[in-house]
């Protein structure tokens, strides 16, 4: 009787957990991967706007924005008609997302209506940092941080001649969904 009772137990154990390489193919199998299409945010909030979006980019707009998603090795990308860089390239682990964003902007010109003529020595860099997580293949949450800089001997006469500021933060978040 003994010898059943430890046969059944040892055939439920290995019923339930499964060889630990089956177990891995059911995992890749069951890899998660958002759909891939048009993307949006929705209910944008801005926590945190030292750098002035929410005048530049209102929350309405952001929502109205359409992200085309496309389906990585690593993750997906992004990309839309008004966004000039490359597809923004973002890494999935589970069902978590992080994206990361470098735009550098020499400035060229003066503010327009500025008296001071001449290539302004003002470089603006902003570092932005995506991330958030998946509900299911066609929703999730997101947040967005972006700091500013700015390098060059004419920053402080550039912000004061009604240019960008720097440095700044800006922190958004909302929702992230299909259609």
């Amino acid at each position: 009787m003994r010898t059943v009772l430890t046969m059944a137990l040892a055939l439920l154990v290995t019923a339930c957990g499964g060889d630990k390489d089956g177990d891995t193919a059911a995992a890749e199998d069951a890899a998660f991967a958002p759909e891939a299409g048009e993307w949006s945010w929705n209910g944008t909030t801005y926590e945190v706007d030292e750098c002035g979006f929410s005048e530049t980019f209102p929350a309405s707009i952001v929502d109205a924005t359409m992200w085309d998603l496309v389906v990585t090795d690593d993750g997906y990308t992004l990309d839309n008609e008004i966004w000039t860089d490359d597809p923004i390239a973002c890494t999935l682990t589970g069902m978590d997302f992080s994206c990361s964003v470098e735009i550098v902007i020499d400035q060229e010109a003066w503010p327009e209506g500025s008296t001071t003529e001449g290539d302004p020595d003002a470089v603006y860099t902003t570092i932005g940092q995506i991330t958030g997580s998946f509900t299911d293949a066609e929703t999730g949450t997101v947040s967005m941080t972006a700091d500013i800089t700015c390098e060059g001997a004419d920053c402080e006469a550039y912000i004061a001649e009604g240019g960008l500021i720097a440095p700044c933060t800006t922190t958004a978040s909302g929702g992230f969904a299909r259609g």
